[in-house]
Formats: C-alpha cells, sequence, structure tokens
C-alpha cells in the first residue's frame, strides 16, 4: 500500500492472499521516484525513496535513499551489481551518488576500505595550483592557457587568477561561486548590442565570451571596456557558454 509501505501477495490464479507484511525498520515515503520499479528473483526494488531491496521471503527492508537512477530508465540490477545511472534529481542534494555508479554487496573478498580523515580525503595533483587559481594547466603561458586569439588581443591573459569565470557557472565543478570581491553598490560599465539570443558570458584573462546562438557565432570583447576585439562563425549552433583553456 502506498502509505504504509505494507506489501501483499495474491495467487495469480485464485486471488487469495499468500503474505503480507510491513516494513521492519523505519521509513518514510516522499513519492514514487520518476522510473517503474524493478524485482530481481530475490527481492523486490520499488523504488519509493531512494533504492530499497526487499526480501518478499523475510520481509526484511533495506533502504538506500542516497542511491536514485535517471529519470524514465531508472536503477539496473544485473551481473551481481545494481548499475545506478547519472540523474538530475534534487533530493538528498547533500548525501546522494553522482555519476555513474555499479554497486555491489558487501562480501568477505572485498575489504572494506579503512576510513579515512576528511582533510586526507582529495589528494591534490602537480596541476592543482594552477587549475585552482585560473590559470590552466600551462601555468601562464597564454600559449597553453588560452586559444590564440585570446593570447593575441589580450596581453593580459596570462595572469589568469581567481577573478576569472572561464567556463559555465564559472568552473568544472559548476558551483556559480567566485572569490572576487564586490562592491556595494554595483554600477554598469558599458552595454555593447550583439544582436540575436545570447548565451551566458564567460571571461579569462580580461576577455569576454559570448555566443550568438542562431547565428552560430562567437563573439570576444574587451571586458574593461566592450569592445569587440573578434568574432568567428562556426559551422552549426554555439548554444552554451564558450569555456575557455
Amino acid at each position: 500500500t502506498p502509505d504504509s509501505g505494507e506489501f501483499i501477495g495474491y495467487d495469480v490464479h485464485t486471488g487469495q492472499v499468500r503474505g503480507q507484511f510491513l516494513p521492519d525498520t523505519d521509513i518514510f515515503f516522499m513519492h514514487q521516484r520518476c522510473y517503474r520499479s524493478k524485482a530481481t528473483d530475490r527481492y523486490l526494488i520499488p523504488s519509493r525513496t531512494g533504492t530499497e531491496f526487499i526480501d518478499p521471503n523475510t520481509g526484511h527492508w533495506d533502504i538506500n535513499h542516497w542511491v536514485r537512477g535517471g529519470c524514465i530508465y531508472g536503477v539496473m540490477p544485473c551481473n551481481g551489481l545494481l548499475y545506478a545511472t547519472p540523474h538530475s534529481c534534487a533530493c538528498y542534494m547533500e548525501a546522494k551518488l553522482y555519476g555513474f555508479n555499479a554497486l555491489a554487496p558487501a562480501s568477505s573478498a572485498r575489504r572494506i576500505p579503512k576510513r579515512i580523515a576528511d582533510d586526507q580525503r582529495l589528494e591534490r595533483g602537480p596541476a592543482y595550483p594552477s587549475l585552482a587559481s585560473g590559470e590552466g594547466p600551462g601555468e601562464g603561458n597564454p600559449d597553453q592557457t588560452v586559444g590564440p586569439h585570446l593570447a593575441a588581443s589580450s596581453p593580459s591573459s596570462s595572469e589568469g587568477g581567481g577573478d576569472d569565470w572561464p567556463t559555465y557557472r564559472g568552473n568544472a565543478a559548476r558551483s556559480g561561486f567566485t572569490a572576487a570581491s564586490l562592491p556595494a553598490t554595483i554600477r554598469r560599465a558599458w552595454q555593447t548590442k550583439l544582436g540575436g539570443r545570447l548565451s551566458p558570458v564567460t571571461i579569462a584573462g580580461g576577455t569576454l565570451f559570448v555566443a550568438s546562438i542562431d547565428t552560430h557565432t562567437v563573439h570576444a570583447l574587451d571586458a574593461g571596456s566592450g569592445k569587440k576585439l573578434w568574432a568567428y562563425t562556426a559551422g552549426g549552433r554555439v548554444d552554451s557558454p564558450p569555456t575557455v583553456w
């Protein structure tokens, strides 16, 4: 039943109740996920709040609210694993799994990783300092960090820095965050008319980039004055902010 979580099993030939049971653990329901429930020869996987494994023989519930699948497709039990696809679910934002995952049951053949302190969970590679500062893998060399047009038109492009916004929502993590300081009172510095439907902008090395979606054109402007530096017409629609690398 949808509210109590009770499962009732019927004989398909007679309609007689063959078994019924309530959850044996504390649960709560939000709403059915946006995909169909699944089942294996051992478990029911109703996908109510997350991914629940329910043993119809014992009535035991194993709940995993933090495992979601993509809309329509959902999750796939197969090969002794549970495959969970990338998804856009907005529930459990701080705990849910991201990306494509293959989950396995606990086994003595697989050693559980030791607990790692929070300050040791991230391993920073040699490129981390330059990427964190916004300079890119070339560590400030304009021939490696930006395209040829930017290097030629913006001498300051080799500086990089935390004020840049080189990709959609600021960085690869799509955080939408910048460490740049803003004044309490903001005024318009300049305005330029490009026409057409425009993408969000990106900024790097003193140059602002924006795409004119329906005309297949990428525009580069001086970030300080709005002066048009160059434009490039591509062979198809450019419907997202240009990424500067």
